[in-house]
């Protein structure tokens, strides 16, 4: 039986890196853990950067140098970094969701999308908080915050964060 150790950082994506003898114990995978990373799209403020932790890579639109890009190529350069996406823009949602790279038997992994909902109410710094905590790292989800900061989960994907390591 081999066991399986996650080292790293808490909210993240593992995977395994190596396999090492344990002193006494059995053989056990070592888990290589992937860092959070967001790309801000251009409606929403450059400040939500502060709603994540100091250590998470931020990218906004205009440094990536896609000012005025369609949504599909946000979307594209997002998965090709492995971020997970920021809009508030309501015409993103389906295009994130019926993006031709889901298709085919080389379907490439989307890291997940965080949709703003205007409000009067919640400042979008507060809604950011509130979606940033219901991020499950192991699906590809598309999380809704309401005007009045309820969040709502879709799950349009994931992968098994932990495949069966047992020994034939």
């Amino acid at each position: 039986m081999v066991s399986v150790r996650v080292v790293g950082m808490v909210g993240i994506i593992p995977r395994v890196r190596k396999e090492r003898k344990c002193a006494g114990r059995p053989a056990c995978r070592i888990i290589c853990v992937a860092k959070l990373r967001v790309l801000l799209d251009e409606d929403v403020p450059v400040e939500l950067k502060g709603a994540f932790p100091r250590k998470t890579q931020v990218y906004t639109v205009a440094e990536l140098g896609m000012s005025g890009a369609e949504d599909i190529t946000v979307i594209e350069a997002a998965v090709l970094k492995k971020c997970l996406i920021v809009t508030a823009n309501k015409d993103f949602v389906p295009v994130y969701r019926k993006h031709v790279w889901r298709e085919g038997r080389d379907r490439r992994y989307f890291w997940g999308l965080i949709f703003l909902k205007s409000s009067s109410v919640l400042s979008q710094l507060e809604q950011m908080k509130r979606a940033i905590q219901e991020i499950d790292y192991q699906f590809d989800d598309i999380l809704t915050v309401s005007s009045t900061g309820i969040v709502t989960r879709d799950r349009v994907g994931g992968r098994d964060p932990l495949p069966n390591y047992s020994k034939k």
